[in-house]
């Protein structure tokens, strides 16, 4: 896809953690991907159609698609966005081995999280988001520290929502903590 994959170790490993690489550019990469969300879902379908019932890469970012789409949908139904959320949660609940499956490990439960909030649950939509925040991001790249970040971030606003401000001050200052140890990676990461 780049012709240039390192460094960075893994961020760009698509020819080596796809089974089509050319997801990269029509389903991810929000510069260069089809920019109608019509033509968005048919790839994502389509990729979903291809892989079945396997755990990949090339399903992850379908699903992310499919998902940022279902949450921006203001008619969408509780039950749809529930059973969505079961279709992701087998990267959810369980580490992913591979760099990139470990992205959509992390991506995948921020959106499980996003997705909670949307139909009221937001007791599970917590407990996803500081899971989240805790994620082990060194499998895959320092990039993904912005939904690390942003989960405590939101996790901070739910607790101050709450009334607990002490929890949420620890939420806040644990995503600032987390994006300082981020931003100091190697600078070739970036």
């Amino acid at each position: 896809v780049y012709g240039y994959s390192a460094p960075p170790a893994n961020l760009l490993q698509f020819e080596r953690d796809y089974k089509n690489p050319w997801l990269v550019r029509s389903l991810l990469e929000f510069h260069f991907r089809a920019t109608d969300s019509g033509i968005l879902r048919q790839i994502a379908h389509h990729a979903l159609a291809q892989e079945g019932d396997t755990i990949s890469a090339d399903k992850g970012a379908a699903l992310a698609v499919l998902g940022y789409q279902l949450l921006t949908n203001d008619l969408a139904v509780s039950v749809n966005v529930e059973q969505f959320i079961q279709e992701i949660d087998p990267y959810v609940t369980i580490p992913q081995q591979t760099p990139h499956l470990q992205r959509f490990h992390v991506s995948l439960a921020y959106l499980k999280a996003r997705l909670l909030g949307k139909i009221g649950k937001f007791d599970a939509a917590l407990a996803v988001l500081k899971q989240v925040a805790n994620a082990d991001l060194s499998n895959f790249n320092p990039s993904l520290g912005t939904k690390v970040v942003g989960a405590a971030f939101e996790a901070g606003l739910m607790l101050a929502g709450r009334g607990d401000i002490v929890a949420a001050r620890d939420h806040w200052r644990h995503g600032v903590v987390r994006a300082y140890a981020l931003l100091s990676s190697e600078l070739e990461e970036f």
